[in-house]
């Protein structure tokens, strides 16, 4: 599918005639945002950027109005993010792999968020395919299947540890599965990983992407959505841990991104390297049969 990244459309985004800034938190003012029709009303006056910084309270609140008249409130953190307000935090981090994602393909993500990454997933795969994401927080499985419906996306909320809820999925039941900040340091990271191997295809793939340390402001917070801060080291033992669980199948390790990049991101491929070319700015790693 030729498609560029990620696109915005032209239509302006923020009212245009509101005081500034300094005024408006003096004064107590909210501001209101409509975009797609998704009208947010802000419920205090500091702005979203200082709330999350180390000086906010790290997190900030909106009231949502969508335009089937369904509302609720959002709860904006570190790593909730909500592309309407934040922009595509996460979205660099899918599109490194966004080139083997197949028309057709059924796709599993874990904890894929509040929606967007999925809904730029499902162009991809086009109305043939399908994204199946699987999260344990529910602001952001409700928020997505309000902001992004489509018939090609399934938000599911899990009420255990996602992976928990594949159990009944047959192995190969996918042709990707794309963990994306989706282990938190509570997490069985081995049984999740393992899982997510288990349910894709041999010749298919699993996409493992975490940050190299949580920001200062979120580890002061204590959000409980942290993802598991790794090295390329300790994630290529996990990987190594969790094949072990599955079987003897051989594997491939491609890095995306550099060594020096914030975020440690690798494509597992199952079953035999493949001859083609490698991607660019990927290293192979090839694991044990």
């Amino acid at each position: 599918m030729n498609e560029p990244p990620h696109q915005r459309d032209d239509t302006p985004r923020l009212s245009p005639v509101r005081p500034p800034k300094p005024i408006r938190v003096l004064l107590g003012l909210r501001e209101r945002l409509v975009i797609d029709g998704v009208r947010y009303r802000e419920l205090s006056p500091e702005s979203l950027r200082r709330a999350l910084s180390r000086r906010g309270l790290g997190h900030k609140d909106y009231a949502v109005r969508f335009p089937a008249g369904r509302r609720m409130r959002i709860h904006v953190t570190s790593w909730r993010s909500y592309e309407d307000l934040t922009g595509p935090v996460l979205l660099r981090l899918y599109e490194r792999v966004g080139t083997m994602i197949r028309p057709g393909s059924r796709v599993l993500a874990l904890r894929a968020g509040t929606g967007y990454a999925a809904a730029w997933l499902a162009r991809r795969v086009g109305p043939s395919g399908a994204i199946v994401c699987i999260d344990d927080d529910e602001e952001s499985v409700r928020y997505a299947r309000w902001r992004y419906p489509a018939d090609n996306i399934a938000f599911e909320l899990s009420r255990q540890a996602p992976h928990d809820d594949l159990r009944g999925e047959t192995d190969g039941a996918f042709q990707a599965a794309l963990l994306v900040h989706a282990v938190r340091a509570s997490d069985d990271a081995e049984a999740m990983l393992a899982e997510c191997m288990r349910v894709v295809e041999p010749g298919g793939f699993v996409y493992l992407a975490s940050p190299r340390r949580v920001a200062d402001e979120a580890r002061a917070a204590g959000d409980p959505c942290d993802p598991m801060p790794m090295t390329r080291e300790s994630m290529s033992d996990l990987i190594a841990r969790a094949h072990g669980r599955v079987g003897s199948e051989p594997y491939t390790i491609q890095w995306r991104g550099e060594p020096e990049d914030p975020h440690v991101a690798a494509e597992i491929r199952l079953g035999a390297p493949e001859t083609g070319g490698r991607a660019r700015g990927a290293d192979l790693e090839e694991g044990p049969a």
